[in-house]
């Protein structure tokens, strides 16, 4: 008995390796239970051992031994990427994720070079776009795999505990390495919001089922529609009655309004079509975000071309396209100015848009239903049998999320605030 326990204490001051002695126990135990832990936001648990608690306690062991935690961690958690994360289901995946965020970011990005270095090949792979998806007529989908899936949401994750995504690309990540371009990735779920990532308007700038005049109407209706609701903080009665009008479909010519059942599902140009007061509105209620997402973007290429020696990214480069919410040709931040010349929009972008989307969502259910309306009298026109009412509602709400997805996915944080604010 006594042999046996000199040998454990042999083990814990000097261990042979990570992975053998009692600190090796104790994390392998702490994070079975960070992986078994209920979401953040369910308050139901009567569990005192939550998410935050438990992450709270490696941070502090870590700290009380310096010389043996952060080794049996990197060891805990090699093993579980290797022979667990494959089997884990997705909200104990996410756990896992989400602490090794907040573990990272709480302790100096101290992790081993050679393990970002092993799990970039599965981050990767699971951001390549499938081959043959866009030629068997699908919608761009990913390579995914449940270890990239861990480290990209766990990069990811870190972005919104910082003041600046580009402290991911200079603190923790090699220098030069590819992990940095999924920090602001959308559409990594296989979504098929990818398509419409780097343009809030898909339509004006991808589609040809309409032409120049048309496109370029459909940027000015949403450059007025960002300067009323962000500008002059128009009444949503007026806004709604311009949208759901005639009026707005004439100044287009009319072509808008004359679409097909080919695709009249949630993606796509003709979905767009379909859809197209309904993602005017949402665009320009989410263009603050789009401007964030721009913001990030520059800042995270800078941060990559002064880690590899280069020069920073010409602020201008993007800019005027981007910080227009991506349709180019407008005044950027100017659209924010209301009468009195002060930007209604404040450094809190989250807060701004989730209150602009309670105060104007009366707009987007009028323009949804318009737009089902319209698509039910062109079916009618065609001698076309006509969808259940129920269904083609519910393809408008799944175009409204794609979009939203689109524009808010580089923040988790900012995406399911933005759902959850427009679906109460």
């Amino acid at each position: 008995g006594e042999e046996e326990e000199e040998g454990e204490n042999k083990s814990s001051e000097n261990p042979t390796s990570p992975s053998m002695g009692v600190e090796y126990g104790i994390i392998e135990t702490i994070l079975s239970l960070i992986v078994q832990s209920p979401p953040r936001d369910v308050a139901l648990s009567s569990s005192p051992l939550t998410h935050v608690y438990l992450s709270r306690v490696l941070i502090d062991l870590t700290k009380l031994q310096p010389t043996l935690i952060p080794q049996s961690l990197a060891a805990a958690v090699s093993g579980l990427f290797q022979d667990f994360v494959p089997s884990l289901v997705p909200s104990a995946r996410e756990n896992l994720s989400s602490w090794l965020a907040f573990h990272l970011t709480n302790t100096d990005y101290q992790w081993p070079k050679s393990y970002w270095e092993h799990w970039t090949p599965y981050v990767v792979k699971g951001m390549a776009i499938v081959d043959d998806a866009e030629a068997a007529g699908q919608q761009k989908r990913r390579k995914r795999n449940s270890r990239g899936e861990f480290v990209t949401r766990a990069i990811r994750a870190m972005a919104t505990y910082v003041a600046g995504p580009d402290e991911i690309v200079t603190k923790c990540l090699p220098a030069g390495s590819p992990l940095s371009d999924c920090i602001l990735e959308a559409g990594g779920d296989g979504s098929g919001a990818g398509a419409i990532v780097d343009s809030s308007l898909s339509l004006a700038t991808d589609s040809a089922d309409v032409g120049d005049i048309v496109k370029d109407g459909l940027v000015s209706v949403e450059r007025d529609l960002r300067g009323r609701i962000w500008g002059t903080n128009d009444d949503p009665d007026t806004i709604r009655e311009y949208m759901v009008g005639d009026e707005i479909s004439e100044s287009l010519g009319g072509n808008m309004d004359d679409d097909d059942d080919e695709g009249s599902g949630s993606g796509g140009g003709a979905a767009d079509k379909i859809w197209w007061r309904t993602g005017l509105v949402i665009r320009a209620l989410l263009n603050p975000a789009a401007k964030e997402r721009a913001r990030f973007r520059r800042a995270v290429a800078n941060a990559r071309d002064r880690a590899s020696g280069g020069m920073d990214v010409d602020e201008n480069r993007e800019g005027s396209a981007m910080d227009e919410g991506g349709n180019g040709g407008g005044t950027g931040d100017n659209d924010n100015v209301g009468e009195s010349g002060v930007a209604l929009e404040s450094a809190d972008v989250l807060t701004d848009i989730c209150d602009v989307v309670g105060r104007y969502r009366p707009v987007v259910l009028a323009t949804l239903a318009r737009d089902v309306q319209v698509h039910e009298e062109n079916m009618d026109l065609r001698g076309e049998v006509k969808k259940d009412e129920g269904d083609m509602l519910l393809m408008g709400e799944v175009y409204i999320l794609r979009q939203v997805e689109g524009m808010a996915s580089y923040s988790a944080i900012m995406l399911e605030s933005i759902v959850n604010r427009m679906i109460r």
